[in-house]
């Protein structure tokens, strides 16, 4: 009785905790109603105030916070001289995050972006004061036209890692709202101590400090969206960074020399060690909140921001083009062109090449994406220069490197595109290594068909622990390895001698592997051109005995497991080793996909066959003789071992309604280098001659059986 009694309480004061939170939410609404305008996106409401005309200005507040901090100081000042759009961000005020989404930079990136498209805002100044300040340097570094300048306000970009594990827990959404009715009676109280060390060392505006109280934190999406904000965004982040954003863009930081929140010597110092290009003021006297303290000279700094982007844009529209600089990614500006398919190392190449990694770090989503990077793949360019595919000409059928690169609600619009230049040039079209995402927004175009060609295994890292804990066979393989003295670091390819070491290690590998060479997406990367790539190598005794390529995936925040190679010195179990190494250090950098690729012909994913009768009887017959030149069983076999989470179908996808031989003999020559007929010619010999190996060794098997001179399974032994 004692514990139902206590059980019961409990429960009481949970519920009028919740009913008294609520109470508190609703009076606040109406104490303090929305001042602006809402607008739907993604099926959620975006609050936002708009005043004055001129050139847009966009104003985004810290964390926490709301559109107040403007409208109540320097909005209409603003306005005097800009179009002024104040806004509450996703998650925060009166303006909401889509069901399943969190308050992550990317996530409020991608609905700003779309809010401003749908008022018509092109090309705006931003202007961010604290966390903002890493929103807005992101969302520079993924919507590069979409920006004038920054103007960067006490600048909070680089987490510490202290709280980060509570904050993480707190803002998952069904745990903020059982945890807000309990945080509720203190979060008045929480509310005022967070204002005044933001204040410090001024006292706190009676009206800001009014509504602060009121409508901060009021609701369990608030409490979630701070937490997540504050707790690192680490896996969201995954493939960016500060120094990526381009040196075209203005950015101007103002700091106060008593700000208590972010100091400047971790802050907005760090931050311009990034980005040289980057203009500092400090501002004697001020603290956190430079809107209430300083409204000059953020006035002024957006004036400034203002003309340099002017002069800028001045610059980039007159005929004289500045040389670039070497090693530098070349700027992006609208009409690139279509089709560069230049010889590689030439000038237009390099500026193909420094494009399209451009765009694959910004939308990199399918697992090939990277690889359009490599050697003799073509680009070809969006008009407005926001999209591109990688893709080799073979046949009269462009064979595309996974699928378009570009963002994925415009999937469509860019394959549709493409299509349409291709089928002008005379050339038909084929996705091969295409995911899910792009067949089913293909279904909105006519006249594709779809074949599915294998599954892809994927892991979330921060899972692996787990899987390995319960597979008693894949430890053993892990401790074999480690048995036998084998270590696995991430290395660079600094050293010259590594990599001599490595380059033997390929050779002996390759030398392992007969048959004609494949090309495309599965020839060996170049280890003098790894790029973005990371290295991760296994030694034995001071020496190199095998390595691992790993490939990013940005856009999923992962990566793909490109290659792995093993020398003849390595023992068993090497290989397994360098993808636990691999993926336990995603999982510590927070990243949330890794996959091994693509295993053809699995039926792991559980997708129905191709249509044709045709094209399903040569899947088959290439299913189970197809061993003789490419081990697909043994494959799936090794990829499935490791358990993964998760298998995702693989497709390839042509722009037609059935599938077609041409096209069939279009992708085999993009991976036999151009002549299809002549491999498979040497292939189907290869076959010959190994049956009538294995006759041969079976009838000298039966003749050991009539006398006890021949060793019955010794030839058996090289199969």
């Amino acid at each position: 009785m004692k514990a139902w009694f206590w059980w019961g309480a409990a429960a009481g004061l949970y519920g009028a905790a919740w009913l008294a939170a609520r109470r508190q939410a609703r009076r606040a609404e109406t104490d303090f109603p929305p001042t602006g305008e809402l607008i739907t996106v993604e099926g959620v409401p975006i609050h936002f105030v708009r005043r004055g005309i001129g050139s847009p200005v966009v104003l985004l507040h810290g964390s926490d916070g709301f559109l107040q901090d403007y409208a109540l100081t320097i909005l209409d000042r603003v306005a005097a001289e800009f179009d002024a759009i104040a806004l509450d961000r996703p998650g925060h005020g009166y303006s909401e995050i889509p069901p399943g989404e969190r308050a992550t930079a990317p996530v409020q990136a991608r609905l700003i972006h779309s809010a401003l498209g749908r008022l018509g805002v092109t090309r705006p100044l931003l202007v961010g004061h604290s966390w903002s300040c890493l929103l807005l340097l992101y969302y520079a570094w993924r919507y590069p036209r979409d920006v004038a300048g920054l103007v960067l306000l006490a600048p909070w970009v680089y987490p510490g890692r202290s709280g980060e594990p509570l904050l993480r827990v707190v803002s998952q959404p069904w745990i903020a709202r059982a945890l807000h009715p309990i945080f509720a009676p203190v979060r008045r109280i929480v509310v005022r101590h967070f204002l005044s060390d933001a204040f410090h060392p001024e006292s706190i505006p009676t009206e800001y400090g009014r509504q602060a109280e009121s409508l901060w934190l009021r609701a369990p999406r608030n409490l979630a969206a701070t937490a997540r904000e504050n707790s690192g965004n680490r896996k969201a982040l995954a493939g960016f960074s500060p120094s990526r954003v381009s040196p075209n863009i203005p950015i101007l930081i103002i700091v106060g020399d008593c700000d208590r929140v972010t100091k400047a010597d971790r802050q907005a110092l760090r931050l311009r060690a990034e980005l040289p290009h980057i203009r500092l003021e400090v501002v004697a006297g001020a603290g956190h909140m430079l809107l209430h303290s300083a409204p000059q000279a953020v006035l002024q700094a957006i004036r400034t921001v203002s003309q340099l982007s002017g002069e800028i844009q001045a610059d980039a529209l007159s005929p004289q083009v500045a040389p670039m600089a070497v090693g530098s990614d070349p700027p992006l500006a609208a009409g690139v062109g279509h089709t560069s398919s230049l010889a590689h190392g030439s000038e237009d190449s390099q500026n193909s090449h420094g494009l399209a990694r451009a765009l694959v770090m910004r939308f990199g989503w399918n697992s090939a994406a990277y690889q359009i990077l490599n050697a003799d793949i073509d680009h070809w360019f969006s008009d407005d220069g926001e999209a591109c595919v990688g893709y080799v000409n073979r046949g009269g059928v462009r064979v595309v490197a996974g699928a378009p690169i570009c963002a994925g609600d415009r999937l469509a619009a860019v394959a549709l595109e493409f299509e349409n230049e291709s089928r002008q040039a005379g050339q038909s079209v084929c996705y091969f290594g295409a995911a899910e995402r792009l067949r089913s927004a293909l279904l909105a175009l006519p006249a594709h068909s779809a074949v599915p060609i294998g599954a892809q295994p994927g892991w979330r890292p921060e899972s692996w622990g787990s899987i390995v804990q319960k597979h008693r066979s894949l430890r053993a393989q892990l401790n074999r390895a480690r048995n036998k003295g084998v270590g696995v670091t991430e290395e660079s390819l600094r050293n010259p001698d590594l990599a001599v070491e490595l380059q033997r290690c390929l050779d002996e590998w390759l030398s392992t592997h007969g048959g004609f060479t494949l090309h495309f997406l599965t020839e060996p990367v170049a280890l003098s051109n790894l790029g973005d790539r990371r290295l991760f190598v296994a030694r034995r005794h001071d020496t190199a005995i095998g390595f691992l390529v790993a490939t990013p995936v940005p856009d999923r925040h992962g990566w793909l497991v490109e290659q792995i190679v093993r020398g003849s010195a390595a023992p068993n179990g090497t290989a397994e080793l360098l993808i636990d190494t691999l993926v336990r250090s995603l999982a510590q950098e927070g990243a949330e996909f890794v996959t091994l690729g693509l295993a053809p012909l699995s039926r792991r994913a559980g997708v129905a066959p191709a249509h044709s009768l045709w094209l399903r009887l040569l899947l088959g017959w290439v299913r189970a003789h197809g061993k003789r030149f490419y081990n697909f069983e043994g494959l799936d076999a090794f990829k499935s071992k490791f358990q993964p989470d998760f298998w995702e179908p693989i497709y390839a996808i042509s722009n037609e309604p059935r599938f077609s031989v041409r096209t069939l003999y279009g992708v085999t020559a993009a991976f036999t280098g151009g002549a299809p007929l002549a491999a498979i010619a040497r292939v189907l010999i290869g076959a010959v001659r190994q049956e009538w190996f294995w006759l041969r060794v079976k009838a000298g098997g039966r003749s050991a059986n009539r006398g006890p001179d021949q060793p019955a399974a010794s030839s058996g032994a090289r199969h």
